[in-house]
């Protein structure tokens, strides 16, 4: 058994080695990490080899919670689990939202010796539909509000204006945040009576401009996103 851990060891660090990739024995300690992973929790090899993976990364209580439920399932299973996850401690846009599988590695005789990580950065409008398709009300954030210039809401809706479809589908994802629903209609009077005016702008194509050069579609509210860990294989229903 423990040959074939330290082959596969091997086989991680020849290929995996710049990718965005944990890999971990059965007590969940790190055995092979990838140089973009170690560049996102601002670490180096040695610091994390041998490590608990809980130990070397800022995952939030919720995300720990469920992913100690999730895990063990994939295990048990022999199955890659396919996560969505979305992370405050991770700067957006380059690694805020990642799509996640979780593999259980396994040796010839069909037993699992270790589990893989690997992750990939999602738009964060995607991640927006796959929330509105679950439909579920999400708890908030507890974060001060990041913006001096904007109120909160008017942040909120600046940043989705660059990432949905329509003000339809920013009432949609501002209802899962709010206690009760958001109506399209108060988007639109947040945009017209309020952003034109703070943006010095007469049209939503000259305000989806300035926002760009302003950095506002980079600029994710603390009120917008709390930290959500999702599992996409299982049936909607279960959520």
């Amino acid at each position: 058994m423990k040959k074939h851990l330290e082959e596969y060891v091997r086989f991680c660090n020849l290929f995996y080695r710049d990718s965005f990739m944990v890999c971990m024995d059965m007590d969940l300690k790190v055995i092979a990490v990838g140089n973009k992973y170690l560049k996102v929790i601002h670490k180096n090899r040695a610091e994390v080899i041998g490590k608990p993976l809980y130990e070397i990364t800022p995952i939030p209580e919720h995300n720990r919670a469920l992913s100690k439920i999730t895990f063990p399932e994939a295990i048990r299973a022999k199955q890659t689990k396919q996560v969505f996850i979305a992370n405050l401690y991770h700067p957006y846009p380059d690694s805020h939202i990642l799509m996640l599988l979780f593999s259980p590695i396994l040796a010839p005789d069909n037993t699992v010796i270790a589990t893989r990580l690997d992750f990939t950065p999602v738009e964060i409008s995607y991640f927006f539909q796959i929330l509105i398709k679950l439909n579920n009300k999400i708890p908030p954030a507890d974060l001060p509000d990041n913006d001096d210039f904007l109120t909160k809401r008017e942040h909120q809706v600046a940043f989705l204006l660059c990432h949905c479809q329509d003000v339809i589908e920013i009432a949609r994802v501002l209802s899962l945040f709010a206690e009760s629903d958001v109506a399209p209609k108060t988007i639109h009077n947040i945009v017209n009576r309020y952003l034109f005016s703070k943006f010095t702008v007469s049209s939503k194509v000259e305000l989806l401009a300035k926002l760009h050069q302003t950095g506002y579609d980079k600029k994710m509210p603390n009120s917008l996103l709390s930290n959500q860990f999702i599992d996409l294989t299982k049936p909607q229903a279960e959520y």
